[in-house]
């Protein structure tokens, strides 16, 4: 009898030791248990705020192709300054120009009324 009851005793120590043990680690499995939740909550945020910005991202993109499309309609409309300046460069010389030419032809037609004129009295 005497062994049976070292060997239940032993089997008791046995167990409690075991318990000890899970017990002195159970702080430690709550620690991780906890930063395993916390990590979890931060990836939830993350994913959260990665959506609004790309949310927002795509609105301005979209903003950004109609700005875009907006100036190529109207490119074609409106002349740089470049440009401008060239075209009333050119325009002031083809003034010119239809200056000089409406006086030769004024005084091609008052000679031809001239001479036409002479012709008569002849």
């Amino acid at each position: 009898r005497l062994g049976a009851t070292l060997q239940l005793c032993s089997s008791l120590i046995n167990r409690l030791t075991r318990a000890n043990t899970l017990i002195a680690k159970a702080p430690n499995m709550n620690n991780n248990t906890e930063k395993r939740i916390t990590a979890l909550e931060q990836g939830l945020k993350f994913d959260a705020t990665k959506l609004e910005v790309e949310r927002v991202q795509m609105e301005c993109l979209e903003q950004l192709r109609t700005i875009r499309k907006a100036l190529v309609e109207s490119s074609g409309a409106v002349a740089s300054s470049k440009e401008m300046e060239t075209l009333r460069e050119e325009n002031a010389m083809l003034k010119k120009q239809s200056l000089k030419k409406d006086y030769r032809i004024e005084h091609l037609v008052s000679s031809v009324e001239k001479l036409l004129g002479e012709r008569k009295e002849w």
